[in-house]
């Protein structure tokens, strides 16, 4: 494998190290996770999360980070067993708060905080029980602090040139505001560097060409100034170039990710000049080769940032030159695209299993947008990447052109996507935003309720929208019967089933507003599916319209 996690032989010890910034988040309070677990002298497992709720005291945020540690310690140690591979003595866990190790361990003080989830009283048992140690560490001494907590200081520590061996490298989310450090060049194996959205500047030093196998490169919105080295023509292996909104000028180097560049990577600039393509290639499996595997490492950065039962599960990679592939969990039923397609197997699914499928692609989206740091962007969602396991689960998949959203400033991008499901203001505005998700989340709702993509309703779609709920999206007659626009290979068996299927349709037209600004946000529709709430009915299905679905009060922001 070219790129991914070594293994080198040695010790079976597991031990990870945990730690949480609390409050960390300006805009929420919330606390951030971090944690790293590994298995002698290899890294096997790591993640960097914000917590679901607020937490009241740096303590309560420790006690959290610990808990969710030892969830992944626990199922690292289960794979182990699997393999038929046992641990010589029970893992450790390390922790530099003193008061949430003393809460592990000590059931006088751990029944103070009632306010603590029941959830994570599972720690305490596990220390018990001796299946997990916790043990006390230094701040200067743990590592897991680099997962919660920005660079300290504006300039990237000298440090960083000893990481010989290092391949991706993130740095967008700290405060350096100086030069970039030469020692970067001598990080020969690297292959992604992210230092946009800083205050860098001076040149672009020269030493950055020594990194031949660097395939993405991210500088833009800083004060760089100068030309760009000639010699980046000499990078043969740089896929993606990012370099926009700064002070470069001159001519651009003879280099391919510069020549296929798409004008807003190169814009902002003071005057830069050369041979650059028009917009990068179609995103799909007709591009070029280096596009592909740039949405192939693309892929592998977003879904290695997310674990969430609705977003597929990424087992592996292999990169080469020449070829790439992903290796994912197998999902049996295959696309929700393909079962619409399939008379038996739609009347076999049944409303329930379909409003089932609805809340596992709005959860995930949630989780997109709302607990990952910086957000993300599907920017494809659509019946065909929506895939089905054995009980009708929903996963979301393909992530080759998602985009992490940066919160400092717009996110200008061309547009792209799969054509009936894309959000129409992208085509005015370029600009991505988790609302572009919300509009392709309510294409994929209303096919799954007509059991066919809904481009003949928008087709006929009136003019006339109600006007008493803001929300909803111009919709077809008033007096049109709602059962009209159901699968009618599908009939809803019992009064509740009714009353889901008629909360689906609203939840839809709410997701279609032709104002994006109306469009409720992601969470708003996860929080409403997991409740009990419904829409209710008091008249049979069939004798309801949509001017009586739309008087209905709304979804708001």
């Amino acid at each position: 494998m070219e790129y991914g996690v070594t293994f080198s032989p040695g010790d079976m010890h597991l031990h990870a190290y945990s730690n949480a910034d609390w409050a960390g988040d300006p805009s929420t309070r919330r606390s951030t996770t971090g944690f790293v677990v590994f298995i002698g002298s290899n890294l096997v497992s790591w993640q960097s999360k914000k917590q679901g709720s607020v937490s009241r005291s740096s303590t309560e945020a420790e006690y959290r980070a610990l808990a969710n540690t030892a969830a992944d310690i626990a199922w690292v140690r289960q794979v182990l067993a699997d393999l038929h591979e046992y641990l010589p003595e029970p893992p450790l866990l390390f922790c530099d708060n003193l008061s949430a190790l003393a809460l592990s361990s000590n059931p006088v003080q751990h029944s103070r905080i009632k306010h603590l989830d029941i959830d994570f009283h599972f720690i305490r048992e596990r220390v018990q029980s001796r299946d997990i140690m916790v043990q006390y560490i230094p701040t200067e001494e743990k590592i897991a602090d680099v997962f919660t907590k920005g660079l300290h200081g504006p300039v990237i520590p000298s440090e960083f040139g000893s990481l010989l061996d290092l391949e991706y490298i993130d740095l967008s989310t700290n405060k350096l505001n100086e030069s970039i450090p030469s020692i970067v060049g001598d990080l020969f194996r690297l292959h992604y560097l992210n230092l946009s959205n800083k205050k860098l500047v001076q040149a672009i030093p020269l030493e950055l060409q020594k990194l031949v196998q660097l395939t993405d490169l991210d500088l833009s919105h800083n004060s760089l100034e100068g030309f760009i080295p000639k010699n980046f023509q000499d990078m043969r292996g740089l896929l993606y170039v990012d370099i926009s909104y700064n002070q470069l000028e001159g001519p651009l180097p003879n280099n391919s990710a510069l020549r296929e560049a798409p004008p807003e990577a190169l814009k902002g600039n003071k005057g830069l000049w050369g041979k650059v393509g028009a917009l990068l290639p179609p995103c799909n499996e007709h591009g070029s080769k280096k596009h592909r595997k740039r949405e192939c490492l693309n892929e592998i950065r977003a879904v290695s940032e997310i674990r969430h039962r609705n977003i597929m599960k990424l087992y592996g990679f292999y990169s080469h030159r020449l070829h790439s592939f992903l290796v994912y969990k197998y999902l049996e039923r295959g696309s929700l695209a393909s079962l619409l397609g399939k008379d038996d197997e739609a009347k076999e699914l049944g409303w329930s299993k379909m409003v089932n499928i609805v809340k596992g692609v709005a959860h995930a989206l949630s989780c997109m947008h709302h607990d990952c740091l910086p957000p993300i962007v599907h920017r494809d969602i659509s019946s065909n990447n929506i895939l089905l396991d054995s009980e009708y689960e929903a996963c979301v998949s393909d992530f080759g052109i998602a985009k992490f959203l940066n919160l400092d400033s717009a996110n200008c991008t061309a547009v792209t996507g799969t054509y009936g499901y894309v959000a129409p203001e992208l085509a005015y505005t370029m600009e991505v935003t988790e609302k572009c998700d919300v509009h392709s989340f309510g294409v994929v709702t209303l096919e799954i309720i007509m059991g066919r993509h809904p481009g003949d309703v928008f087709s006929s779609i009136s003019s006339e929208a109600s006007s008493s709920s803001s929300s909803s999206f111009a919709s077809p007659a008033p007096e049109m019967p709602i059962s009209d626009v159901l699968d009618q290979r599908i009939s809803p068996s019992t009064k509740q089933e009714a009353e889901e299927v008629v909360s689906l349709v609203k939840i839809a037209f709410a997701s279609l507003n032709p104002s994006p600004q109306c469009h409720p946000m992601m969470k708003k529709f996860s929080q409403l599916l997991s409740s009990t709430q419904r829409l209710h009915l008091s008249k049979p299905l069939h004798m309801k319209t949509f001017g009586e679905l739309l008087a209905l009060d709304g979804f708001t922001t």
